[in-house]
């Protein structure tokens, strides 16, 4: 039992990270195209959302195991969908190799060259801890070298630098931090918020400057993803599975899928939020309060979004079409 609630922690962890990727998108990809300017929910999950994913990634790379033959794998859905996608979009492949987001695939690829860089860290048998900090800095330095420059958008030194922190530190996690933390899940999750707050009214204090301002940004974002890290250990601890039968076990199934298919979702939803229509909704949102609305029908498009993935993922299984999800 124990074991299983360990397993539905992470799931569900898993999926919660994957929504609030979806709902960060929503406003950008769907919203503001219909003319929804404003946008709360969105601009509250932007600041921790990839942070929280990609410490979600961290945990789940194994540094003493990783194997980057498998890894590389990540680039076939880079190509394949990424590809697709900037073509449908009206881009093209330069365009799209050249540009910091990718397309929205940026994700992809960075987290390749992260798992190169941890193999590095074990090759060469550093310290973790300063293995961590010396790659950051080395991020750091191409940052400078290279910021809106055509070779910094290509090699995306902007998402390398201020998201190998939270990669990072999901690393520490898996190698024995994360059961540290939970001996005082309470006092920990109270420290996390405490530095949350700091980092934000440092922040806004002494942000005049663009990367003193993004150091803050990600240690905010690296303490809410921490948080809900230790969040969902403990509720998963205390509540377990207490709570069987009926709704309760259809959620826990929706949950699983959606967990289990982060990666597909993650591929596929650009798709579906880019390409279909949702004027009826944008236009109720924009004429009845959108940013009070945006916290009802964010959330909503969001698991609808991702439980379509899943079927369309699944349906590509059955096609033997899961070599494109790099599977």
């Amino acid at each position: 039992m124990a074991q299983n609630n360990r397993i539905f922690y992470f799931d569900a962890l898993k999926a919660f990270a994957i929504l609030l990727v979806i709902i960060g998108h929503l406003p950008l990809y769907v919203y503001q195209k219909y003319g929804v300017e404003a946008s709360i929910l969105g601009a509250a999950v932007a600041t921790f959302h990839m942070h929280l994913f990609m410490m979600i990634s961290g945990y789940f790379t194994n540094i003493h195991k990783i194997h980057l033959g498998k890894r590389a794998k990540y680039l076939i859905p880079f190509f394949v969908f990424g590809v697709l996608y900037a073509y449908l979009a009206g881009s093209d492949l330069i365009k799209f190799l050249t540009s910091e987001a990718k397309g929205g695939y940026w994700y992809l690829l960075v987290l390749f060259v992260f798992c190169c860089f941890a193999c590095t860290i074990k090759k060469l048998r550093v310290n973790l801890y300063a293995g961590i900090v010396l790659v950051w800095l080395f991020f750091l330095g191409l940052h400078f070298c290279f910021h809106r420059t055509i070779t910094g958008t290509t090699l995306c030194t902007d998402h390398l630098w201020q998201f190998w922190p939270a990669f990072g530190v999901g690393m520490l996690l898996r190698e024995g931090a994360l059961e540290k933390i939970n001996v005082h899940p309470l006092l920990a999750m109270g420290v996390f918020l405490s530095m949350a707050v700091v980092a934000d009214w440092c922040g806004l204090i002494f942000g005049g400057h663009a990367i003193i301002l993004y150091m803050f940004n990600v240690a905010f974002g690296i303490s809410v993803a921490l948080f809900f890290f230790i969040l969902f250990g403990f509720a998963s601890t205390k509540l377990g599975y207490r709570f069987c039968g009926g709704y309760i076990d259809k959620c826990k199934d929706v949950v699983n899928a959606i967990g289990t298919h982060t990666l597909e979702i993650y591929v596929l939803h650009y798709f579906i939020i880019t390409f279909v229509p949702m004027q009826w909704l944008c236009g109720w949102m924009f004429g009845h309060h959108p940013a009070l609305l945006e916290f009802i029908f964010s959330p909503i498009l969001a698991v609808l979004t991702a439980l379509i993935c899943v079927v369309a993922a699944k349906w590509m299984y059955k096609c033997r079409l899961g070599f494109m999800f790099g599977k």
